[in-house]
């Protein structure tokens, strides 16, 4: 009996996967042009979509080329604000000359706080000077390593 309920959604299990399986195909070789409508953003923790949406440079109702230069344009657009990482943009769907985008992305991660140990408060305060960086701001490897290269200056000049 359950081997027969399970058969019975076999077929709508496969119609699913194929339906989701499904890509839009691009003629690389004859560009379209397509309307937006509308832009998905996935991947945020602190900022807001229409941020984000806008920091792009696309913008719902526009009219682009596909393929064309708008994409990687809007991928460099978000990148210059150094809060992200892993940038892509992907046609969700086609409808008639309509173009569904999804933004997909991830927020390089923030400093919610650090701690000086060892050091007498006038020497640490020195030190906060120093580091230059508070709670809240996006840490990227140039930023450690601008610490660590400031920090280890610091020490050789004080022996």
């Amino acid at each position: 009996m359950h081997f027969l309920k399970i058969f019975s959604f076999l077929p709508l299990l496969l119609l699913a996967s194929f339906i989701s399986a499904q890509e839009v195909e691009i003629d690389y070789a004859n560009p379209q042009t397509y309307e937006i409508g509308s832009i998905q953003v996935e991947g945020l923790q602190y900022l807001d979509a229409g941020i984000v949406r806008s920091l792009s440079g696309l913008s719902i109702g526009e009219t682009i080329s596909i393929p064309g230069n708008n994409f990687s344009k809007a991928i460099d657009n978000i990148w210059k604000q150094g809060l992200f990482e892993n940038i892509s943009i992907n046609i969700e769907r086609i409808e008639d000359k309509i173009v569904h985008l999804k933004i997909s992305l991830n927020e390089r991660p923030r400093l919610s706080s650090y701690k000086i140990n060892g050091l007498k408060k006038g020497a640490a305060d020195n030190l906060k000077d120093l580091i230059n960086i508070t709670r809240g701001d996006v840490i990227t490897q140039n930023e450690i390593d601008r610490i660590d290269y400031n920090l280890t200056k610091h020490f050789i000049e004080k022996g």
